[in-house]
């Protein structure tokens, strides 16, 4: 009993996870320029000496996906019926790396590195002729002149802005942006962009005391903070990022409720509120996740404040979730 409880907790330590998480097929995307001819190279994708050599499973031919059984060889594509283009594969990047190195110290890529499922190809390939060369430029290009909506949620939002007594640094969550792409080339876009942050400021009432109130409850020491905020920037696309630059007017505010006075039952609060109205720069880093969606980090350094005519900086940073339609 007890040899039989050692070797399954060590057959559990051992547990690789690209054998526990990966499909034995992944679907994968392949799409092309209409002037070329691709295909995949079946001769290349069925039985060899019975066993599975590798194996394609259209599932329709619309939309150009297919399924693939994973494994270290690499996928031939057919172009114009004359010349290949190899779509390489690479180690599961979860399962073989970050899976095994957080979940069992590593031990499970002793498993995996000689499974068939710990490998994965690009999940998106987009097949074109760029400077006269045939090339997997991953996602479909957007063409020149193209207008692309957006929208953007702010997941979560770190200020640093001037109060009535001092700067801070405070967070927030969520908020909400939508905004306008225009591609003046495929490779470069001006967008236009508005947002705002969650403001979950309300001016408390004199408030009756309770000893079970929490305490900041009681007292209203809390701090918050939102913006709202326009910006325009010129950017640049390559088939992994987005990154670009240009300027911002954003309104920050800052609000916290005040005890200006107490008797035995009762407290009294003053709201007291900060707003901003500020003249800086904008710029974003986004990772290209899918065709249609990102996620993102946008700094904007703020460093003119209209409303009170002074120089003055502040920023606004904020992680987000972004959707181009």
């Amino acid at each position: 009993m007890k040899k039989a409880t050692f070797l399954l907790g060590f057959c559990f330590i051992l547990n690789s996870c690209a054998t526990i998480i990966n499909s034995p097929f992944q679907k994968i995307h392949i799409d092309h320029d209409p002037e070329l001819n691709v295909k995949v190279d079946t001769s290349k994708f069925f039985y060899r000496s019975n066993e599975v050599y590798n194996v394609f499973v259209p599932k329709n031919y619309v939309s150009n996906s297919f399924y693939f059984l994973r494994c270290r060889n690499e996928i031939p594509l057919v172009i114009n019926d004359t010349s290949i283009l190899k779509i390489k594969p690479h180690r599961s990047y979860f399962t073989y790396w970050f899976g095994n190195i957080c979940y069992n110290y590593g031990l499970g890529i002793l498993i995996d590195y000689s499974n068939d499922k710990s490998f994965a190809y690009p999940i998106y390939n987009y097949i074109a002729r760029v400077n006269n060369q045939i090339t997997n430029v991953r996602f479909k290009p957007i063409q020149k002149n193209k207008v692309k909506p957006t929208i953007s949620i702010p997941f979560i939002n770190v200020f640093h802005l001037q109060t009535d007594s001092g700067k801070v640094a405070l967070g927030s969550a969520l908020g909400l942006s939508v905004g306008i792409d225009y591609f003046i080339s495929q490779k470069m876009y001006l967008s236009v962009t508005a947002g705002v942050t969650l403001d979950c400021f309300s001016s408390r009432r004199d408030t009756t005391s309770e000893e079970n109130e929490p305490v900041d409850f009681r007292f209203g020491y809390g701090q918050l903070s939102s913006a709202k905020y326009i910006s325009v920037q010129i950017n640049k696309i390559t088939p992994w990022l987005e990154f670009g630059a240009g300027i911002t007017f954003t309104n920050l505010k800052w609000g916290k409720n005040r005890i200006t006075d107490l008797t035995d039952s009762t407290y009294f609060y003053t709201p007291v509120r900060y707003n901003s109205l500020n003249l800086g720069l904008s710029s974003d880093l986004r990772l290209r996740l899918t065709p249609n969606f990102d996620i993102g980090i946008l700094y904007q350094p703020l460093f003119y404040d209209f409303k009170h005519n002074n120089y003055n900086y502040q920023h606004f940073i904020s992680t987000e979730l972004i959707w181009r339609f």
